[in-house]
């Protein structure tokens, strides 16, 4: 059989492409769960190889931090939803109705610092963001990929009210039956610190189960 060399060299990156990346271990181990003050917390629930996140007019963001950054190309997502949000009468996302199901952060190494007197007066969310960039320049911002309830929400995109270091993309698309099976491409060639996932009902006393069955990755 005749293969060139060019031939060889095309399977070669094909084959390191493919072995390049690795999966999150979803055990509550593998994340530090943060904890908003005066909101109750999740319920969680380790389930084989998934995590099971129950909430109750609760919120807490949970991060998982890469041992090294990565340049990340590709990410495949699992996830099963039951139950819904009770939406107020307005949109979706606005203040007083900013609750997602499931929403995954990409953290990117960037140029943003925190002193030690901005940190005296920062929330503790906030801190913990740049916590993950220790090591490294800094960060740039969390870059989400979000479920949407509210239809409108297909497919737009916004930078938060709330933080100029939040940016939701709304195209995480879930069938009827409350099931995410996606993949997603990175906006952003920037090293990847780690992962930010936010599951929320507390703004608008909401009660549904949220089960994380895979997140996987591929690296550049």
């Amino acid at each position: 059989m005749n293969i060139n060399k060019k031939s060889i060299l095309v399977i070669i990156y094909l084959f390191s492409s493919f072995i390049y990346g690795g999966s999150v271990n979803l055990h509550t181990n593998s994340f530090k769960v943060l904890k908003y003050g005066g909101i109750d917390s999740h319920h969680f629930i380790n389930k084989n190889d998934s995590l099971v996140v129950k909430v109750n007019d609760s919120a807490n963001p949970m991060i998982y931090k890469f041992d090294q950054a990565k340049y990340l190309s590709e990410i495949e997502l699992k996830v099963k939803i039951t139950g819904k949000l009770t939406l107020k009468d307005k949109k979706q996302g606005e203040e007083k109705n900013d609750d997602f199901r499931f929403r995954l952060g990409l953290v990117f190494e960037g140029d943003n610092t925190i002193s030690g007197f901005q940190k005296m007066f920062a929330p503790e969310w906030l801190k913990e963001l740049f916590k993950l960039g220790e090591g490294y320049r800094g960060v740039d911002k969390i870059q989400f990929y979000t479920t949407y309830q509210d239809q409108s929400l297909k497919d737009t995109a916004r930078d938060h009210y709330f933080s100029e270091y939040l940016k939701e993309i709304h195209n995480l698309h879930l069938d009827e039956k409350g099931m995410l099976n996606q993949k997603i491409t990175p906006e952003s060639d920037k090293k990847c610190l780690g992962f930010w996932i936010a599951i929320d009902g507390d703004d608008t006393d909401s009660k549904f189960t949220t089960e994380i069955i895979k997140i996987e990755y591929k690296e550049k």
